[in-house]
């Protein structure tokens, strides 16, 4: 009897769900990547294309040994302390474009593709 019933209830459930689904859809319209973007562009949240997609798993190779800063042209006694890591130096505007940080780089990471990935998006 008691598994009778909680079949009954489960299904009992189901069709009031479905009946709330078929009754509400009319009124939420469905949202999209646009409206989303929107939405969140105060918090500087945008699409990614394909590639950057695909580049974005290469950015995080990083292991920290701070070669990249000793090769870097613009670099002071005080700029490892300054900006420590590759993204801080990408998110300043210190950064020549001289690609002696990426020869460097025992772990291959793109160091001037990150830099051009914050100059397109940190707008």
């Amino acid at each position: 009897m008691k598994s009778t019933l909680k079949w009954l209830y489960a299904k009992i459930n189901l069709a009031v769900a479905f009946l709330l689904h078929l009754f509400f859809k009319r009124w939420f319209r469905k949202r999209g990547l646009k409206e989303f973007l929107a939405f969140y562009s105060k918090d500087h949240v945008f699409a990614l294309t394909g590639s950057e997609r695909k580049d974005l798993s290469t950015f995080g190779n990083c292991v920290y040994c701070g070669l990249c800063v000793s090769e870097c042209r613009e670099a002071n006694p005080r700029f490892y302390e300054t900006f420590a890591t590759p993204a801080n130096i990408a998110f300043s505007s210190y950064c020549p474009d001289c690609s002696a940080c990426e020869k460097v780089c025992p772990t291959g990471v793109p160091l001037n593709q990150i830099v051009g990935f914050v100059k397109r998006h940190a707008g």
